[in-house]
Protein backbone atom coordinates (compact mmCIF):
# COMPACT_ATOMS: atom_id res chain seq x y z
CA UNK A 1 0.00 0.00 0.00
CA UNK A 2 1.38 3.42 -0.88
CA UNK A 3 1.85 6.58 1.15
CA UNK A 4 0.73 8.58 -1.86
CA UNK A 5 -0.20 8.01 -5.49
CA UNK A 6 0.67 9.69 -8.77
CA UNK A 7 -1.66 12.59 -9.64
CA UNK A 8 -4.93 10.88 -10.54
CA UNK A 9 -5.51 13.27 -13.45
CA UNK A 10 -2.25 12.08 -15.02
CA UNK A 11 -3.14 8.43 -14.39
CA UNK A 12 -6.55 8.78 -16.05
CA UNK A 13 -5.06 10.77 -18.95
CA UNK A 14 -2.43 8.07 -19.54
CA UNK A 15 -4.99 5.25 -19.32
CA UNK A 16 -7.14 7.03 -21.93
CA UNK A 17 -4.16 7.72 -24.20
CA UNK A 18 -2.93 4.12 -23.98
CA UNK A 19 -6.33 2.62 -24.75
CA UNK A 20 -7.73 5.14 -27.25
CA UNK A 21 -9.09 3.65 -30.49
CA UNK A 22 -10.13 6.02 -33.28
CA UNK A 23 -11.80 3.29 -35.40
CA UNK A 24 -15.38 4.47 -34.84
CA UNK A 25 -14.72 8.23 -34.74
CA UNK A 26 -15.40 10.61 -37.63
CA UNK A 27 -12.40 12.72 -36.49
CA UNK A 28 -9.41 11.01 -34.86
CA UNK A 29 -7.65 12.14 -31.70
CA UNK A 30 -3.90 11.97 -31.08
CA UNK A 31 -2.21 11.80 -27.66
CA UNK A 32 -1.93 15.58 -27.31
CA UNK A 33 -5.72 15.86 -27.77
CA UNK A 34 -6.17 13.91 -24.51
CA UNK A 35 -4.78 16.15 -21.79
CA UNK A 36 -5.21 17.45 -18.26
CA UNK A 37 -6.94 20.76 -17.88
CA UNK A 38 -10.05 22.31 -19.35
CA UNK A 39 -10.70 22.96 -23.06
CA UNK A 40 -7.54 24.07 -24.87
CA UNK A 41 -8.41 26.73 -27.48
CA UNK A 42 -5.12 26.10 -29.27
CA UNK A 43 -6.07 22.50 -30.07
CA UNK A 44 -9.59 23.01 -31.42
CA UNK A 45 -12.13 20.16 -31.56
CA UNK A 46 -12.26 17.28 -30.75
CA UNK A 47 -10.35 16.84 -27.49
CA UNK A 48 -10.63 15.24 -24.06
CA UNK A 49 -9.86 17.12 -20.83
CA UNK A 50 -9.22 15.53 -17.42
CA UNK A 51 -9.88 18.00 -14.57
CA UNK A 52 -11.20 18.68 -11.06
CA UNK A 53 -9.77 16.22 -8.56
CA UNK A 54 -11.85 15.77 -5.41
CA UNK A 55 -10.62 13.31 -2.76
CA UNK A 56 -11.11 12.47 0.90
CA UNK A 57 -11.23 9.62 3.41
CA UNK A 58 -13.94 7.04 2.89
CA UNK A 59 -15.39 5.70 6.11
CA UNK A 60 -13.25 5.28 9.21
CA UNK A 61 -15.42 7.42 11.46
CA UNK A 62 -14.21 10.77 12.76
CA UNK A 63 -10.53 9.80 12.55
CA UNK A 64 -10.77 8.85 8.88
CA UNK A 65 -8.71 5.70 9.56
CA UNK A 66 -10.14 2.35 8.56
CA UNK A 67 -7.33 0.20 10.03
CA UNK A 68 -4.00 0.28 11.88
CA UNK A 69 -0.80 -1.04 10.33
CA UNK A 70 0.34 -4.46 11.54
CA UNK A 71 3.32 -2.98 13.36
CA UNK A 72 1.20 -0.25 14.98
CA UNK A 73 3.11 2.57 13.27
CA UNK A 74 -0.01 4.40 12.12
CA UNK A 75 -3.42 4.39 10.60
CA UNK A 76 -4.52 3.27 7.17
CA UNK A 77 -7.06 5.32 5.26
CA UNK A 78 -9.24 4.25 2.42
CA UNK A 79 -9.25 7.33 0.17
CA UNK A 80 -11.91 7.87 -2.47
CA UNK A 81 -12.34 10.60 -4.99
CA UNK A 82 -13.25 11.63 -8.46
CA UNK A 83 -12.02 13.46 -11.53
CA UNK A 84 -14.00 14.93 -14.39
CA UNK A 85 -13.36 13.70 -17.93
CA UNK A 86 -14.92 15.83 -20.64
CA UNK A 87 -15.10 14.84 -24.31
CA UNK A 88 -15.36 18.05 -26.32
CA UNK A 89 -16.77 17.17 -29.75
CA UNK A 90 -17.49 20.67 -31.07
CA UNK A 91 -20.15 22.04 -33.40
CA UNK A 92 -21.41 21.21 -36.88
CA UNK A 93 -18.83 23.67 -38.28
CA UNK A 94 -16.08 21.28 -37.15
CA UNK A 95 -17.35 18.40 -39.35
CA UNK A 96 -18.13 17.65 -43.00
CA UNK A 97 -21.76 16.67 -42.35
CA UNK A 98 -24.45 18.02 -40.04
CA UNK A 99 -25.01 15.62 -37.14
CA UNK A 100 -21.46 14.28 -37.03
CA UNK A 101 -20.73 16.50 -34.02
CA UNK A 102 -23.34 14.60 -32.00
CA UNK A 103 -22.09 11.26 -33.33
CA UNK A 104 -18.49 12.25 -32.46
CA UNK A 105 -19.56 13.14 -28.89
CA UNK A 106 -21.40 9.84 -28.52
CA UNK A 107 -18.50 7.77 -29.88
CA UNK A 108 -15.95 9.57 -27.70
CA UNK A 109 -18.18 8.91 -24.68
CA UNK A 110 -18.40 5.22 -25.55
CA UNK A 111 -14.62 5.05 -25.93
CA UNK A 112 -14.09 6.63 -22.48
CA UNK A 113 -16.59 4.25 -20.86
CA UNK A 114 -14.96 1.24 -22.53
CA UNK A 115 -11.37 2.19 -21.61
CA UNK A 116 -12.14 3.01 -17.96
CA UNK A 117 -14.35 -0.08 -17.70
CA UNK A 118 -11.41 -2.26 -18.77
CA UNK A 119 -8.99 -0.58 -16.32
CA UNK A 120 -10.86 -0.95 -13.05
CA UNK A 121 -7.84 -1.35 -10.77
CA UNK A 122 -4.67 0.00 -12.38
CA UNK A 123 -1.39 0.36 -10.48
CA UNK A 124 -1.88 1.75 -6.96
CA UNK A 125 -5.66 2.22 -7.28
CA UNK A 126 -8.01 -0.31 -5.76
CA UNK A 127 -10.83 0.74 -8.05
CA UNK A 128 -11.42 3.05 -11.01
CA UNK A 129 -14.93 3.34 -12.43
CA UNK A 130 -17.21 5.44 -14.58
CA UNK A 131 -19.73 7.38 -12.52
CA UNK A 132 -22.28 9.94 -13.59
CA UNK A 133 -22.47 10.89 -17.28
CA UNK A 134 -23.80 14.28 -18.43
CA UNK A 135 -24.35 15.68 -21.89
CA UNK A 136 -23.12 19.26 -22.10
CA UNK A 137 -24.82 21.06 -24.95
CA UNK A 138 -23.79 24.70 -25.24
CA UNK A 139 -26.71 26.40 -26.95
CA UNK A 140 -25.18 29.83 -26.27
CA UNK A 141 -22.44 29.01 -28.79
CA UNK A 142 -23.26 29.55 -32.45
CA UNK A 143 -23.53 26.91 -33.76
CA UNK A 144 -24.34 24.72 -30.75
CA UNK A 145 -21.35 22.81 -29.31
CA UNK A 146 -21.60 19.23 -28.02
CA UNK A 147 -19.64 17.62 -25.20
CA UNK A 148 -20.05 14.71 -22.82
CA UNK A 149 -18.71 14.75 -19.25
CA UNK A 150 -18.04 11.87 -16.87
CA UNK A 151 -17.39 11.71 -13.17
CA UNK A 152 -14.65 9.06 -12.89
CA UNK A 153 -14.47 7.60 -9.40
CA UNK A 154 -11.48 5.94 -7.73
CA UNK A 155 -10.31 4.52 -4.40
CA UNK A 156 -6.95 3.61 -2.89
CA UNK A 157 -5.46 2.74 0.51
CA UNK A 158 -3.09 5.25 2.08
CA UNK A 159 -0.53 4.03 4.58
CA UNK A 160 1.54 6.09 7.03
CA UNK A 161 5.03 7.22 5.97
CA UNK A 162 7.81 4.71 6.49
CA UNK A 163 10.10 5.43 9.41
Amino acid sequence: MPETIQDIKLQVRDILRDGWDNSDLPVSLVDRDIHTGWFDDGKGFPQVGVTNTNEGPFGGGQSGFSAITGDGSGGIQTRSGSVMVTAFAGSRDDYDSVGLEEYQADQMAQEIECIIGQNQSPDSLEVLSVGQKSELIDTDATPTEHSVQFLIQYAWKKTPPSA
